[in-house]
């Protein structure tokens, strides 16, 4: 079952050197037991735009399943964006006992190479099939279906 985290320490916002520029979101919180996994960062969907532009990220985690350490543990996610949204002046990330905000204006630049490249952009998946990944028709999504360049 999934649960937001105990709190958010930090939250650092970058933007790669890649073109199309990407945009990095991470966050490192804290969960109260051991045993927690898939940290991740869940974005609010708005219908209107919210006034104080500040785009706001749920740090949920998969609870443990079962004993686990009682001490407090350190938990970490980031997420790749595209772009943020034209409105967007900040991000604010949520836990359970609080947030932390941060602005989107001066994104510090990452090199390219620092992040992974395994990284294609919703729905598509990386997974490669076959011996050679460089052969469209070897790369299918994480769901199966083809790239639309795949020719299937």
């Amino acid at each position: 079952m999934d649960a937001m985290v105990l709190s958010v320490e930090t939250v650092i916002f970058n933007q790669t050197k890649s073109l199309p520029p990407l945009m990095l979101l991470h966050a490192r919180g804290t969960v109260n037991t051991g045993g927690w996994t898939n940290g991740r960062l869940s974005p609010h969907v708005y219908v209107t735009p919210p006034a104080d532009g500040i785009w706001d990220f749920s740090f949920i985690a998969a609870m443990p399943t079962g004993p686990s350490i009682q001490v407090c543990s350190t938990i970490e996610s980031e997420v790749l964006m595209l772009s943020a949204p034209a409105w967007c002046k900040g991000v604010r990330v949520h836990a359970s006992v609080n947030s932390i905000e941060t602005s989107t204006a001066m994104p510090e630049l990452v090199p390219a190479s620092l992040v992974s490249m395994n990284w294609v952009p919703y729905p598509w998946g990386a997974e490669t099939q076959g011996s050679n990944s460089n052969d469209a028709q070897n790369v299918v999504t994480a769901v199966g279906i083809a790239f639309p360049w795949a020719g299937s």
